[in-house]
């Protein structure tokens, strides 16, 4: 680990999230080891959304459950010493139709956001310019 470690400190890093907290519940140690370290950045891709814990707030309303998301993603990311946060507001599973069932077992090549989400990865990859 202390390798990892080591070369993470080297680069500007940057970590690609799903979902606001994924990189934290994930890759929270690694972070935490080199917090303030190198200028890592984080790229969150399904900033909008309906889900939330906990469960009584998804009554307030996917506008305020994704703003409450982004303020925890920013605050994360000063706790973390990340450079920048760059959210990239695509709708998730839970505002696009899906339920639990049929977001496990959709077909990734048919979703119509897909080629739409790679270019918006790539154009923030390119934009950002990571080393790592």
């Amino acid at each position: 680990m202390t390798g990892l470690i080591d070369g993470l400190r080297d680069h500007t890093t940057l970590w690609i999230s799903p979902h606001p907290d994924d990189v934290a519940y994930s890759c929270g140690g690694v972070l935490a080891a080199c917090a303030g370290s190198a200028p890592g950045l984080l790229l969150t891709v399904f900033t909008r959304s309906a889900w939330a814990l906990p469960k009584r707030l998804r009554a307030a309303g996917p506008k305020v459950i994704s703003a409450r998301r982004a303020e925890e993603e920013r605050r994360y990311c000063r706790a973390r010493g990340l450079a920048r946060y760059v959210p990239l507001g695509f709708d998730d599973a839970s505002l696009r139709g899906y339920d639990d069932d049929t977001e496990l077992t959709a077909d990734p090549a048919a979703d119509p956001l897909r080629d739409r989400i790679a270019e918006a990865v790539a154009e923030a990859v390119a934009e950002l310019r990571p080393t790592l």
